[in-house]
């Protein structure tokens, strides 16, 4: 029976990153009784039954069930009875003991607990020919066990049978104890691993990693990440091999001597703290630790001691996690929804084997995060492409174990799926396959029963038939693979969360609201495709909205590829705090081998942006922008392409661009200029008045139909070269082509309409609505597609018998519309006859002129490189200029008089990263000049130029864990991350004594130096290079003078914030909100602080701190510590 045991509290110190701040430490439980094992299995007493053969209703396994069942009546005379699978566990085990036959693809009983890692039994483990008999311990607090005889295939439960029949000895009552009888089938070899060898390779279901074709190695190193750390790898080991030498690496790492801490132990970063890794442990990796533990808990290779011992680390690992019991996280980014995991699994463990209320609430609070999914799936709350799949995993994981149906019922795990799906463009690595685990998709075509995601696995060439860890959901051999051909020639959409929604201000209406949208002419990399990325998620890409994210035409060639496909615009040099972040999606089209899009941004700076997108299959792509103005004002608008094939690196200002692999850029009047690397931009500035409009018009083509675009009118185009064609983003009007329309293209092939009443060519009316349509005419090919948002009547050109009259709303396709005699003639004609407006009209260039007013240098000089940091030293006494230029691979300080000679040059043997020159005749004893370099050295220059001294600077030590850093990219001075570099320098006397040291600012870590060079003291802080260095020496709030150290490129942009006592007691000053209105335009690594001072602004006696962020969005952030650390007094937007 269960045991309520006794508990003393103790107060829990750990804490991990993620969890919200607490208002006081909370108390954990210490376990001093174990919980009751069932190691025994009883079968049969005193004549009546103690357990029951569950198996499929079909007479499959009735050979393996009546070698079981004979051999208990061949020792007892008492028959077994036997139940269906269909019968629940979590039921049948409060009354009865069970013997499973088969695997999870053929025993539901059997896949109901493997669904909640119970069991691992399918169609790959243990292999063919294999079998496994074992037994499970009161897996649901219940008392009662089951015993697993099965297999991957039919000979293989057979033998399980025949192995456990032979177990059964006479006596009464009849029982078994603890068993694990394991034959691994044909090919099936595990891996070898070693406490002493951090480099194992032990490959998981869960895994991304595979090779391409080429050989190359694509996504995370094999059981990494997700899901698996080294204690669980072991383990898992243990359990699916019996193999003793898995489970002594096991205990090894997970109850470490701190006399030889294991080696895999300190280089792994799955672990925070070598000497604990059970509860100090990175998320990501550390939730199937429980549920591992659960299925190995009562080998007899453990001690009572030792399973007392993983127990309490296992329950110190839970508070570490979630200490007040509180940790939930609706619609949580990626770091949540995993931290949410080791608290469910963790928590469950508890709740069946060391009852408390607790443990439901906080499942229940995990519950209640991942439920925020249901209906509206966001993304882990950023935009990060390539870790979608790694987002989704999790989720799919929780409702697989916690069983709520209502994820499959209510379609969110297929919009989920929808997402990879609208990603993958049939290339060998895109952002749909990066990081995407073969079990990913394995799970989904086992829960959506749908066996495109099969497919999707088999084009990636994963390795399925090595020995892997973990569940494989192989699907049975029904399921056979069909490509998702449903995806091609259509618009498919990732619709926009309400949750996002709301974070934009809902200024768009939900329903036009998208994530992503994509279109593909087939699912080779050969056939073409587009992806527009809607919204702006503030994750780890730079800020964008209506991006084109990728273009692919011809025949497999990329034509545009990054964030920088979009429109960006200022007005009077400013944003306004209305940020547009989503677009929307106003009208669509997807057809074969045609594509339309009209997308609108509301909101954008100071004016509406409207951008009409076409897809023309060997055709090419018609985009054109039209940008109105809401106040009048100087606009500032930038159309940027990033294109894929090489450009020259310098070229004048051009009407068109071509690029290395035959791709033409081509504009309707703005000029194209070079801008950085492969991106091009069309730039306009100029008044427009409230309510003026202007467009930019471009076609992307191949180069050898050299065609080019001109503008007519407003908004209206004439497309040249090989063959003529005409298109408008909205009516036109001629003497022979009048158009009522919202988008119109026109050439001898075809007429698309979109919006539109009414064609009329030479004064025949070719095409006529009494309601707006969007249509599609194939001339040549006589075929016709119309949508129709409401019933209307419909007039063609045409000699076809076709009725469009009456027509219902919706999509309708027409064959053998044939077009009146000689209209394609006629169409011909008219295009020929346009001519492009040239006379009467001035063209916008590139650039407004602006009058400026050249003002003669005193002196110029020469110095070879490019100036990065200029300073005076002396400058009371009148002092000299210090310059530092960058020479390749080296840096050159020069000092150079007030009269332009250069008096002194150095060469220094490294990049200088800042400079410091002397203040005062303090500073000037020590030194004249004080350089930082990338080598993470400090060197000391004389008024002559000579090295005094130099000092090396470090990584402050904590961030060192075993033999790693803790997040390398922002701290490991080692190759290839090479964190290293003193960014910024600053010398004051900081805390008022008199007293003037050095302080210097490096990758996490600020060291305060005397004036030679002594170190006094290191402070490590949180996260980034420190660039910016100042004093608040009126402090207001911290009532004593600190530090601020900002960071260039972070995370988060807060300062960290440095006492007088040389402690960090913040590293998120200055962060965290924004007056009402403004939006945090915030994005992992995307901007930082550039700039900062402080000051006195409005002479009240407290410092102000101006800080200024540049990167992907620009602005100007003034705070006072007095009235809030977190809350600025204003904020001015610069924008992108």
């Amino acid at each position: 029976m269960k045991k309520i045991l006794n508990f003393h509290f103790l107060l829990l110190l750990s804490a991990v990153v993620l969890l919200p701040a607490q208002s006081q430490e909370a108390e954990y439980r210490h376990i001093q009784d174990l919980k009751e094992l069932y190691l025994t299995t009883l079968i049969l007493d005193k004549g009546k039954p103690g357990i029951v053969i569950v198996a499929p209703h079909d007479s499959r396994y009735r050979e393996a069930a009546d070698i079981i069942r004979g051999r208990i009546e061949e020792l007892s005379g008492v028959s077994i009875p036997s139940y269906d699978d269909d019968c629940v566990p979590e039921e049948i085990l409060k009354e009865h003991n069970v013997i499973a036959l088969g695997n999870m693809a053929t025993n539901a009983f059997i896949e109901h607990m493997y669904r909640q890692w119970y069991v691992l039994l399918d169609l790959k483990y243990p292999g063919k020919g294999g079998y496994v008999v074992r037994t499970l311990h009161n897996p649901y607090g219940t008392g009662h066990n089951v015993i697993f005889v099965g297999g991957s295939d039919d000979a293989g439960v057979k033998e399980a049978a025949r192995v456990f029949s032979d177990l059964l000895k006479p006596e009464d009552p009849l029982r078994v104890g603890w068993i694990m009888k394991i034959k691994l089938g044909a090919g099936m070899n595990p891996p070898e691993i070693s406490t002493g060898n951090p480099k194992w390779v032990v490959y998981s279901w869960e895994d991304s990693w595979r090779k391409t074709k080429s050989g190359e190695a694509i996504g995370y190193p094999p059981s990494t990440f997700f899901g698996w750390n080294p204690i669980s790898i072991a383990g898992i080991l243990y359990y699916m091999t019996g193999e003793k030498r898995y489970l002594d690496c096991f205990k090894t790492m997970a109850m470490p001597n701190p006399g030889n801490v294991p080696v895999i132990n300190r280089a792994s970063d799955a672990f925070n703290d070598p000497l604990d890794p059970l509860v100090k442990n990175d998320h990501y990796r550390s939730h199937l630790v429980d549920c591992v533990y659960d299925l190995i808990e009562e080998s007899p290779l453990f001690t009572d001691a030792e399973r007392l011992y993983m127990t309490n680390k296992l329950l110190e690992h839970q508070y570490a996690y979630d200490p007040n019991n509180t940790y939930s996280q609706p619609n949580g980014n990626r770091h949540g929804v995993w931290h949410m995991m080791n608290i469910y699994t963790g928590s469950r463990y508890f709740s069946k084997y060391y009852p408390d209320p607790v443990w439901n609430q906080r499942i229940s609070n995990v519950r209640k995060g991942f439920n925020s999914f249901l209906n509206n799936p966001t993304w882990a709350g950023d935009d990060t492409l390539g870790w979608l799949s790694t987002f989704i995993e999790p989720v799919f994981d929780f409702f697989l174990m916690d069983g709520d149906e209502r994820f499959l019922k209510s379609s969110t795990a297929k919009t989920m799926m929808q997402g990879l799906e609208i990603l993958m463009t049939g290339a060998e690595v895109d952002d749909y396959n990066r990081c995407v685990p073969a079990s990913l998709l394995y799970k989904a075509a086992y829960m959506l029963k749908d066996s495109r995601y099969i497919w999707m696995a088999e084009q990636l060439g994963f390795d399925l038939d090595i020995f892997r860890i973990g569940q494989s959901f192989w699907p049975r051999d029904a399921i056979a693979a069909a490509p998702p051909t449903d995806l091609a020639n259509r618009v498919i959409i990732y619709p926009l969360a309400k949750t996002d929604w709301e974070k934009t201000k809902r200024e768009i209406p939900l329903e036009d609201g998208f994530q992503l949208l994509s279109y593909r002419s087939g699912l080779r990399q050969a056939d073409d495709y587009f992806l527009i990325d809607g919204f702006f998620g503030t994750g780890t890409n730079p800020y964008h909205i209506g991006a084109i994210k990728l273009l692919r035409m011809f025949h497999g060639r990329t034509i545009l590829i990054g964030y920088a496909n979009d429109l960006d615009i200022l007005c009077d040099g400013m944003a306004d705090p209305d940020v547009g972040r989503s677009v929307a999606l106003r009208k669509y089209m997807g057809l074969e081998d045609m594509a339309y899009l009209e997308m609108d941004v509301p909101n954008m700076v100071f004016s509406d942006w409207k951008r009409h997108f076409v897809y023309l299959k060997d055709y090419g792509a018609i985009v054109i922008d039209t940008i109105t103005s809401k106040k009048h004002g100087t606009f500032d608008m930038t159309c940027s392409w990033e294109l894929s094939g090489k450009i020259a690196a310098r070229f004048e200002p051009s009407r068109s661009v071509l690029t290395a692999n035959g791709t033409r850029l081509a504009s309707a009047g703005i000029l194209i200029q070079p801008s950085d690397g492969n991106i091009v931009q069309e730039k306009f500035t100029g008044y427009l008045k409230e309510g003026e409009a202007l467009a930019f018009a471009n076609i992307l083509v191949n180069d050898r139909d050299r065609k080019s675009i001109e503008k007519m009118a407003d908004k209206a185009y004439l497309i040249t070269g090989t063959e003529r064609a005409f298109v408008s983003a909205g009516d036109y009007v001629s003497d022979d082509l009048n158009i009522k329309a919202e988008f119109a293209f026109l050439d001898k092939e075809r007429i698309l309409l979109i919006g539109a009443e009414e064609l009329v060519l030479k004064g025949r009316v070719i095409f006529q609505s009494d309601r707006p349509v969007a249509c599609l005419w194939r001339l040549k090919e006589q075929k016709l597609d119309v949508q129709a948002r409401q019933s209307c009547n419909l007039t063609l050109a045409t000699d076809s018998p076709v009725n469009f009259s009456g027509l219902t709303e919706g999509e309708h396709t027409y064959a053998r519309v044939e077009p009146v005699p000689q209209l394609i003639n006629t169409i011909a004609n008219v295009l020929k006859e346009l001519k492009p407006k040239v006379d009467g009209e001035k063209r916008v260039g590139s650039e407004t002129k602006r009058a400026m007013t050249n003002q003669p240098s005193v002196w110029s000089l020469s110095l070879g490189g490019g100036v990065t940091h200029l300073g005076f030293s002396n400058a009371y006494r009148g002092g000299n200029l210090w310059v530092v230029t960058k020479e390749e691979s080296y840096s050159r300080i020069s000092k150079v008089s007030s009269d332009g000679k250069i008096l002194k040059s150095i060469k220094i043997d490294t990049e200088i990263l800042s400079l410091w020159t002397s203040k005062d005749q303090k500073e000037h004893r020590a030194f004249e000049v004080l350089v930082g370099c990338k080598d993470d050295t400090v060197r000391a220059f004389s008024d002559q130029g000579e090295e005094i001294w130099r000092f090396q600077t470090a990584i402050h030590p904590s961030f060192k864990i075993g033999d790693r850093y803790d997040a390398p990219w922002f701290t490991d001075p080692g190759p290839p991350r090479n964190m290293k570099g003193v960014y910024s320098i600053l010398v004051d006397d900081l805390w008022n004594k008199n007293i003037e040291e050095i302080v210097i600012g490096r990758p996490c870590t600020v060291e305060f130096h005397e004036l030679n060079g002594k170190l006094i003291k290191s402070v490590p802080t949180k996260w980034g290079n420190n660039t910016s260095l100042a004093m608040l020496k009126n402090p207001g709030a911290f009532k004593q003078r600190v530090l601020l150290v900002g960071k260039f490129y972070t995370g988060f942009p807060g300062l960290s914030v440095i006492n007088g006592g040389d402690e960090n007691i913040s590293d998120n000053f200055c962060t965290g909100a924004l007056p009402p209105g403004y939006l945090l335009m915030d994005a992992w690594l995307q901007r930082g602080l550039s700039h900062m001072l402080v000051d006195d602004l409005d002479g009240d006696g407290v410092d102000e701190v101006i800080m200024n962020l540049s990167g992907h969005w620009n602005e100007l952030r003034v705070y006072n510590p007095a009235k809030s650390i977190r809350m600025p007094l204003w904020v001015q937007y610069f924008g992108p």
